[in-house]
This record gives structure tokens, sequence and C-alpha cells, in this order.
């Protein structure tokens, strides 16, 4: 399954296992991973644009985890 808000964004699968894969038609600067809690719990930067990406979950606990994605 995938989750789609933004029809120009795309974050698959959900349920996440190992991988979180993000497609956005917009350069995207910085992800944010933050706990049902509202702890983040990681923040990654990306120097070069880019508008797919792949960030490894498997250290995650199972869990509801929210995603905040900067884009230019």
């Amino acid at each position: 399954a995938t989750s789609q808000i933004d029809p120009d964004l795309l974050i698959s699968p959900n349920p996440v296992r190992d991988l979180i894969q993000i497609r956005s038609l917009k350069s995207i600067i910085k992800v944010e991973i933050i706990q049902a809690q509202g702890q983040l719990l990681k923040s990654i930067q990306y120097p070069v644009r880019s508008e797919v990406l792949e960030i490894d979950a498997s250290s995650f606990h199972q869990g509801l985890y929210f995603v905040r994605i900067y884009s230019e």
C-alpha cells in the first residue's frame, strides 16, 4: 500500500518493513521521522536534491511514525 496526501508525493510501502521510499515531483531537501509521541527520531538533509529517496527503517521499532518532508 502507499500513502498519498499530496498528488505530487508518494510514500511507500505502508506499513514499512525495512525501507521507506519517497517519490516527489519536487526536489526533497530534508526528511524527518517523528515518533507518535512527538520525539524526532531521525533527520536527514540532502545536499544533492533528489526526487526519489530511500530511508533505512530496519532499526525502527513497531509503531506509528510521522514523516515530515521539506522540498523546494
